[in-house]
């Protein structure tokens, strides 16, 4: 049967699981680009920036520090994998969690998989009054970017920054740790559009570094990756996500779990007295699945890892 044919597809044994987006042996059998806007190099850039100094201690030291713990240089996306993850889901509800299924079995990625893999900070958003508070500038005041970063509003691209912070060996250091979190946050974790450019708001929030560094970028992170990849408010109908997935090239915003993230979760996984099973479904190259205790329900947590190896 041909992908081009299928639309949501029921799963063989019928209340079993949700409806597929492809059916079964039915995925795109083409090389598809994952445009991922997320540069965790940054973090190499950053790391020499502040090194020495004691703002690097307190960036570790945060919620956001996590992400020094990431093999980055090792952090190569593989689009294949990604793909065909995405091509393997079920059509859900729910918002905020994303379920596939690999070798029969289903696999959840929601925000408690995003946290325990990235490390990242995943609590509730703050009151909506307070997040207007810190992320508009007071009447009559001018907007905290012509302060820290002049020029023209919206005018600067997060590659442009970072080149700054390199070559401006002078620079204060309250600019120097400010703008190095804008790129974190933008560079790395949001990423909402090409070129990636900070957002006026992110740039006033910045000005309070104590509420900036424990914001739960996570959860911002999050949100934005699934309102990418599965059906919501920017893919409103699973017709409308099967065309996405069946193009040559995708976008994908948000920080996009790399495959070094996925190797680290694993290998913490197979040292808690976990089972290394291998499958081999018709349709796929070798694929290792990595569980957790066997009385962990999938309901109650994210029991089992799967990679596929990245075509050649």
């Amino acid at each position: 049967m041909d992908a081009d044919s299928q639309s949501v597809h029921q799963s063989q044994s019928p209340g079993s699981l949700p409806s597929r987006i492809f059916a079964t042996d039915c995925y795109p059998d083409y090389a598809v680009r994952i445009n991922s806007y997320s540069k965790p190099k940054y973090l190499i850039d950053i790391w020499k920036i502040l090194q020495g100094m004691p703002e690097l201690d307190r960036l570790v030291a945060s919620p956001l520090g996590k992400l020094f713990s990431l093999h980055v240089r090792q952090c190569s996306l593989s689009g294949q994998l990604v793909h065909q993850m995405l091509c393997r889901q079920l059509y859900t509800e729910n918002i905020d969690e994303l379920w596939f299924v690999f070798g029969g079995r289903p696999l959840r990625f929601s925000l408690q998989e995003f946290a325990d893999v990235t490390g990242l900070r995943c609590y509730p958003l703050p009151p909506e009054n307070e997040l207007t508070a810190t992320t508009t500038h007071s009447e009559g005041d001018s907007p905290y970017w012509y302060t820290l970063l002049g020029g023209t509003l919206g005018s600067l691209t997060i590659k442009e920054i970072v080149n700054r912070l390199k070559s401006e060996t002078g620079m204060p250091m309250w600019r120097k740790f400010r703008l190095c979190l804008i790129v974190i946050v933008e560079g790395i974790l949001l990423c909402r559009n090409q070129p990636v450019k900070p957002s006026a708001e992110v740039v006033e929030m910045v000005k309070d570094v104590d509420f900036f560094l424990n914001y739960p970028w996570g959860r911002h992170s999050f949100t934005r990756l699934l309102w990418m990849v599965k059906v919501g408010s920017y893919l409103p109908t699973p017709a409308s996500l099967l065309t996405k997935l069946k193009q040559s090239s995708m976008a994908v915003h948000g920080f996009l779990l790399q495959s070094s993230c996925l190797h680290s979760h694993m290998f913490r996984c197979c040292s808690n007295t976990s089972l290394m099973a291998e499958i081999r479904p018709p349709s796929l190259t070798k694929l290792f699945s990595f569980f957790q205790s066997a009385s962990h329900s999938i309901q109650q947590r994210f029991s089992m890892l799967k990679m596929i190896p990245p075509c050649s």
